[in-house]
């Protein structure tokens, strides 16, 4: 998110926040947000959602972290409080302003190429069998005809060979997904009951841990992702972005990047923007 684009995210987080707390059906055990503000007194925004009081042991049942990057300080002022600091001046901020479609940063090598393959493989068979069994037997010379019949065959073989790729790669993500939330629910341990002086000493803990900000210093987008890598493993991740042209570019472009270049067992990012007037 950028600036004031980090509202809509506190009713997402929100609404997760309350389905853990409820014992509803909950896919999302990881939430990462980065958000890049010009100067601190937007961090006041925060206010807008008090996280332990909507799920008091949300750190035992949301791996919740959020990442701030004040730009245009290089430290905090002092009725900020005590935060992390780190200045570094190296990383130039990304001003390329061109749009981006939320096309580039999705889909998976694999099943991206078999639909390539299946829909060229079956577009030159009909081809040749359209042209042995009908344009040549029937000594058809019209080039508008034979452009038309050529039209026809790459329609058709996206269709009948392209299109069961795309039906068994549309299963195959709800089998994942459905597989992944049961490791979770496998998985899952039961946090123990601590006493009430207790619990208020993890909230006030839990509320320090999960919020890191950084003065001076934008964030590096590459990095971010790459870091997901080890820590998440193989599995679908969508990020949602808020805020002006320049950031959705900078992270659909770090997304597609990844995308061609990602291995097995690391996440499969899911570009989405989002936009939000007041």
């Amino acid at each position: 998110a950028g600036g004031i684009g980090i509202s809509p995210f506190f009713a997402i987080l929100s609404d997760i926040l309350h389905r853990k707390r409820d014992g509803k059906a909950c896919l999302p055990s990881k939430v990462l947000v980065i958000w890049a503000i010009k100067n601190s007194d937007e961090l006041s925004l925060l206010s807008a959602i008090d996280i332990p009081s909507i799920c008091p042991s949300f750190s035992h049942k949301l791996n919740l972290e959020i990442n701030i990057y004040v730009t245009r300080q290089s430290e905090p002022l002092l009725e900020d409080g005590m935060v992390h600091k780190m200045v570094n001046p190296s990383v130039k901020p990304q001003t390329n302003g061109c749009p981006m479609s939320v096309l580039v940063g999705t889909g998976d090598n694999i099943w991206s190429g078999l639909y390539l393959i299946s829909s060229t493989i079956g577009f030159i068979s009909m081809l040749t069998l359209l042209d042995i069994f009908y344009i040549n037997k029937f000594n058809i010379t019209a080039w508008w005809y034979k452009g038309l019949l050529f039209v026809i065959c790459m329609v058709a073989s996206v269709l009948i060979f392209g299109g069961p790729v795309v039906v068994f790669w549309h299963l195959w993500g709800h089998k994942v997904e459905a597989n992944g939330h049961d490791k979770v629910c496998l998985n899952g341990e039961e946090p123990h009951n601590p006493s009430a002086e207790q619990k208020g000493l993890d909230i006030e803990e839990d509320v320090q841990s999960f919020i890191t900000t950084r003065y001076g210093t934008r964030p590096d987008f590459k990095e971010i992702f790459e870091s997901l890598n080890g820590k998440w493993g193989s599995v679908d991740v969508g990020v949602i972005v808020c805020g002006p042209a320049s950031l959705q570019t900078s992270v659909a472009k770090e997304i597609r990047s990844h995308s061609i270049w990602r291995s097995a067992n690391h996440p499969l990012f899911h570009f989405n923007s989002h936009s939000f007037d007041l």
